[in-house]
């Protein structure tokens, strides 16, 4: 048999142009997709978490003082445009921007929460508590400096009673006049004599600058005569009591003088300024007035002087 030879036929040369060009775009087109894929995928790797976090000064800070709140959130591949605040722990933003001043009011523990946000619009929260102290109290004003203390003058020594000479020795009352009654004249005498043995009047106790505190306060009087006792001024018993008279003289007295002891005044506090008058009076004699002055930080001040049958104190002749 004749051997069979199959027929080869070669495509004509622009027929193969034209596959090659159909190939090279298919090949192009498919490696455009793998590269965009690529990019696509490698930009969501860069990409990582947002971070939020911040920080708060003072670390403890007192109610009524201001808080400075700053958000130190940071986002990988990315940057943080805003920061909300929860100031209150209800949930809700209550104010947005970083640094924030905020002040809370009373005391306690409050939660704060910072929402952050980035530019690929990716959030990320936290919370931490924020311990406000109590309000330090306000220091006191100062006191002022105490005054200097005073410097009492030497006290001076307490002034004797005026020397009365006992009753022998006194001159004798000049002779009454003959009672005139027709005219109507007084039937006194015209120089009347004093009170025998003369009134004496003491009083003892301690001084200070608040006062006097008065031990001892007693009249030597005769008997028959007649006491008053005025005081004036802060510390006082009472405004004033008597008149009151001396009755029979006590054993040892003489017969003739009775020791009389003024009550009320004993261990009392007579203030600076009181004012006591002790009158010893006699209807038909001359009687006397002693009186005291409490002064501050220093003895009494004592004058003593007589009075007349009228009741008129006057220096004694």
């Amino acid at each position: 048999m004749p051997a069979i030879h199959p027929q080869t036929r070669s495509l004509p040369t622009n027929v193969r142009a034209r596959e090659r060009g159909a190939w090279a775009a298919a090949l192009g087109a498919l490696a455009g997709l793998i590269v965009l894929h690529a990019f696509a995928t490698g930009a969501a790797a860069a990409a990582g978490p947002v971070t939020a976090d911040f920080k708060f000064d003072p670390s403890e800070p007192a109610a009524g003082q201001k808080v400075t709140f700053t958000s130190t959130s940071w986002s990988d591949g990315a940057t943080i445009v805003r920061a909300d605040w929860d100031l209150n722990q209800d949930g809700v933003v209550d104010v947005s921007g970083s640094p924030l001043a905020f002040t809370f009011s009373t005391p306690g523990n409050y939660r704060v929460t910072l929402l952050a946000h980035d530019s690929m619009g990716r959030t990320a929260s936290t919370t931490r508590v924020v311990t406000v102290l109590a309000a330090a109290p306000a220091p006191p004003e100062p006191l002022p400096p105490p005054p200097p203390p005073e410097l009492a003058p030497p006290l001076p020594p307490e002034p004797e009673p005026p020397f009365v000479p006992p009753a022998g020795e006194l001159p004798p009352p000049p002779p009454p006049e003959p009672p005139a009654a027709a005219t109507g004249a007084s039937l006194l005498p015209a120089t009347p004599a004093a009170i025998s043995p003369f009134p004496i009047v003491r009083i003892s106790g301690r001084y200070s600058a608040r006062g006097v505190v008065l031990g001892i306060f007693t009249v030597s009087a005769g008997v028959g005569v007649w006491i008053t006792v005025r005081c004036t001024g802060r510390g006082c018993p009472y405004g004033s009591r008597g008149p009151f008279r001396v009755g029979s003289p006590t054993a040892g007295s003489g017969g003739r003088a009775r020791l009389v002891r003024i009550g009320g005044f004993r261990g009392r506090l007579l203030r600076p300024g009181v004012r006591i008058q002790v009158s010893i009076e006699h209807p038909l004699l001359i009687g006397k007035s002693t009186s005291f002055t409490i002064r501050r930080g220093q003895r009494p001040s004592r004058a003593d002087r007589c009075v007349d049958l009228t009741g008129r104190i006057h220096e004694c002749e």
